[in-house]
């Protein structure tokens, strides 16, 4: 008789353990939250210039009679090459900041340095043929883009009558802008 008591003790207590359990499996309290991500993205350019500084040294060999006969020279392509990233609708201009530095007592004329981008391949606008680099929007596009080669070119018109002997070198500012 003991060992039936016992026996329904345990069972009890077993019940009771697995009742509690169900009861409290069946009050649960539960929370819900929530969380929103947010990023806020600005008007975003950037501008790398490769090839950033060309130069040209005319020879007494014939080269340099060609160039002044032909009445210019061109530097070579890709030199500056422009590369662009915006991501949003942009504009590439470009400016002489510092005109020709006098030689002697010649100051070569900013007109005689031109730029063409020879890389304009799905540019909206784009300078294909030489133009006069004294201040010109260069290229444009209207929807963002990465890394968009620009390849440009520099010509320098060469004049025998005006252009002595000596080096002649101008700074061009390229300026990448997002437009609204």
């Amino acid at each position: 008789m003991r060992k039936l008591l016992v026996v329904l003790a345990f069972v009890s207590v077993i019940t009771l353990v697995l009742g509690l359990g169900a009861a409290y499996a069946e009050g649960e309290n539960v929370h819900t939250q929530t969380s929103t991500a947010s990023l806020t993205i600005p008007h975003s350019a950037n501008l790398v210039i490769t090839n950033a500084n060309p130069s040209l040294e005319l020879i007494q060999d014939g080269s340099s009679e060609a160039a002044f006969g032909a009445g210019m020279v061109e530097l070579a392509v890709a030199s500056p090459t422009l590369t662009v990233r915006a991501n949003k609708n942009w504009k590439l201009s470009a400016k002489v900041t510092t005109p020709f530095a006098a030689n002697g007592t010649y100051t070569k004329a900013v007109s005689d340095l031109q730029v063409k981008n020879a890389g304009a391949h799905s540019l909206k606008t784009a300078y294909t043929s030489f133009v006069e680099n004294a201040d010109l929007d260069l290229a444009s596009f209207a929807s963002g883009v990465k890394d968009e080669a620009n390849a440009c070119q520099y010509n320098i018109l060469l004049d025998y009558t005006k252009d002595i002997p000596g080096t002649y070198s101008a700074t061009v500012t390229y300026t990448l802008t997002t437009l609204a």
